[in-house]
């Protein structure tokens, strides 16, 4: 029974850490495109 217990911990680890990563790349991608955002809005202001 330990044995079942302790894999199913290291799966919830495992689940835990590939959301939190998830959702850090998700809020890069966020920032990302909102700087790429500002970047163009930068060059047409200076035209």
């Amino acid at each position: 029974m330990m044995e079942v217990n302790e894999e199913l911990h290291n799966n919830i680890t495992i689940y835990k850490y590939n959301m939190n990563k998830n959702y850090i790349v998700e809020q890069l991608k966020k920032q990302i495109e909102g700087f790429q955002a500002e970047t163009k809005l930068e060059k047409v202001g200076k035209v």
